[in-house]
């Protein structure tokens, strides 16, 4: 059952304070669906994150600070509910991702996620799914004006 507390529904309101409040990791946008601001750890969660694929989602609020800059295994992003896909959208700003993500991820025209990763129950609950986990598969990347995004399916 989901379980989110007060001060994670606080609402940001323009996408650049959003994407600096680090206290603040859950929001609805303006486009009016919810929006989880978290940190995508590249990887297998079967290979203790390396190789391809999404090793695990951090929550901002919960990512430690010094990660979110040091580490070329993960990226800022913004996640969204897609009920076309049946699970969420996954968008990086280019900016927040370092050169090897660009070389190695980004500079496909496909994402390769050959193992299942779980959404904390937090950001799950956040962007209301019936789900938590991110089903293997091969998802296209899209480039939009800022950066890249991917849609993955949920189970």
């Amino acid at each position: 059952m989901c379980n989110v507390s007060s001060t994670d529904q606080a609402l940001a309101p323009s996408m650049a304070s959003q994407a600096t409040d680090e206290n603040n990791f859950i929001h609805t946008s303006f486009y009016e669906f919810p929006e989880v601001f978290g940190d995508i750890v590249f990887g297998s969660p079967k290979d203790e994150c390396r190789g391809s694929g999404i090793c695990s989602v951090v929550a901002l609020a919960d990512a430690p600070a010094a990660s979110r800059h040091n580490d070329c295994r993960r990226a800022r992003a913004s996640l969204r509910p897609d009920a076309d896909a049946g699970g969420i959208e996954v968008v990086f700003r280019a900016q927040d991702l370092c050169s090897h993500l660009l070389k190695n991820v980004f500079r496909h025209t496909m994402f390769a996620m050959p193992d299942a990763c779980e959404l904390p129950e937090r950001v799950a609950c956040a962007l209301g799914l019936n789900g938590s986990t991110l089903v293997p598969g091969t998802y296209p990347i899209r480039r939009t004006t800022n950066g890249y995004a991917f849609s993955i399916r949920i189970a």
